[in-house]
């Protein structure tokens, strides 16, 4: 009993079957991504084909740039789970989340927990806050975004703050 993706009319190649709860489209509506199974393996199907090995894809993490040119999403291995990028696996947290993408799709911002809750973007931990579970995070310029954290004020107890971060511009040397 196999199954299959219809996209646009095309159907995609047959599986042995397809996380259909995994499905997510481009914004740009011209990309569509799956985890389908096949052979007792789970793959990554990107516009009807087979393209990463994806045991362990955490369910709602497939996430498409704005103009769809890249795709990311988290993968769990136990102990440690990564997020990975256009299949390029980054540092192992235990709980990476909140992946966004800049408007121009260049960099990829998160939340991961290590030995303290860092702001990872393009794969750079760049500073540890104490994370909120409302911090998601927003881009509102190619290279700027903002996001909550929460800090302990003594005598205050605990407040929630806003981080607005600028993501430096490529040096000329690069």
């Amino acid at each position: 009993n196999r199954r299959l993706v219809v996209v646009g009319g095309v159907e995609g190649q047959a599986y042995d079957g397809v996380d259909r709860f995994s499905m997510r489209g481009s914004p740009d509506g011209k990309h569509v991504a799956y985890r389908a199974w096949k052979g007792g393996k789970s793959i990554l199907v990107v516009d009807g084909k087979g393209r990463h090995p994806c045991d362990g894809l955490q369910r709602g993490s497939l996430l498409f740039s704005p103009k769809g040119a890249h795709l990311a999403w988290i993968l769990y291995r136990p102990g440690a789970r990564r997020v990975v990028r256009d299949g390029v696996s980054g540092k192992p947290y235990a709980l990476p989340m909140h992946l966004a993408f800049s408007p121009d799709g260049r960099h990829l911002a998160y939340w991961a927990l290590g030995k303290a809750w860092w702001i990872v973007v393009d794969g750079v931990e760049c500073k540890s806050y104490a994370y909120d579970r409302r911090a998601a995070i927003v881009f509102d310029g190619p290279r700027s975004f903002y996001t909550l954290a929460s800090r302990t004020v003594p005598g205050r107890g605990a407040q929630i703050i806003r981080i607005e971060a600028q993501i430096a511009a490529p040096s000329a040397d690069h």
